[in-house]
């Protein structure tokens, strides 16, 4: 939750006029989608895909909207 949370905070000050940042976290946890969208890693092969896209399903389920495969 740190890392996610660090993130979104340093890239907000940075900006000068006040935007949100696009933070995208590959180890996301309940309540990490407040602060970027969630990214399931690179799927080399049909069956990681197949496992990418089960994950994304559950995590929208779980209130995941914003999900990378």
């Amino acid at each position: 939750m740190l890392f996610a949370n660090h993130t979104f905070q340093a890239a907000e000050a940075r900006t000068g006029p006040p935007r949100r940042p696009v933070v995208i976290v590959r180890a996301f946890y309940a309540g990490s989608r407040r602060f970027g969208a969630m990214w399931t890693g690179d799927n080399l092969r049909r069956e990681h895909m197949a496992v990418g896209i089960k994950m994304v399903l559950a995590n929208g389920v779980g209130g995941g909207a914003f999900c990378w495969i």
